[in-house]
């Protein structure tokens, strides 16, 4: 929660869930899941990324909780450093690089990590998935996205029983709040 209130705002109460799925592959899954996206200049408030006053002002917070070990080159996610802060001068510049988004393009980098680390990037950052290739440990994480209140990226769907909501403390219940806006910014 501290790093959510010192990238997106610093009362808790002004940040809520905005997604969050689950990532369940083994190295046979056939399927593919690098897709890139985010990264360079976007002034969309949930992919933006600013520095101002000596602040990070984060849109959108990605927190990847990884389940089982991810050795480093063996899949999970990838990630390109800086790029949530570029700035692409020129209007035919304005999208990212093609030639970037080749994985064996040199820009992307990777981690590895124990079981339970939590790795967070602001969703401004260019990133993917990578294939899983670690035999016999499947990749098991769950991919969370926190938001400002007064925005919303994902398109809102229930994410839990309401039950289960209602069975939460209150200030864990504010999490699963509308998108609104503060009409007097205390």
């Amino acid at each position: 929660m501290g790093i959510l209130q010192a990238v997106i705002d610093p009362k808790p109460e002004r940040i809520r869930l905005e997604s969050v799925f689950v990532s369940n592959r083994a190295a046979e899954d056939s399927s593919d899941p690098w897709r890139p996206h985010a990264g360079g200049t976007n002034l969309d408030p949930s992919n933006s990324y600013r520095f101002h006053n000596g602040r990070i002002y984060s849109g959108m917070t990605r927190i990847v909780w990884e389940l089982n070990e991810v050795v480093k080159g063996q899949g999970g996610t990838c990630l390109v450093p800086g790029s949530h802060k570029a700035n692409l001068g020129s209007a035919q510049l304005q999208t990212w690089p093609q030639a970037a988004d080749d994985p064996d393009s040199g820009v992307w980098e990777t981690y590895g990590c124990p079981p339970g680390s939590l790795v967070v990037f602001s969703e401004g950052l260019r990133h993917t998935g990578a294939k899983w290739i670690h035999q016999g440990n499947p990749r098991k994480a769950i991919l969370i996205a926190y938001n400002h209140v007064s925005v919303r990226f994902h398109e809102p769907k229930p994410c839990m029983n309401p039950v289960v909501i209602d069975g939460l403390s209150e200030e864990r219940q504010s999490f699963f709040r509308d998108v609104w806006v503060l009409a007097n910014k205390r």
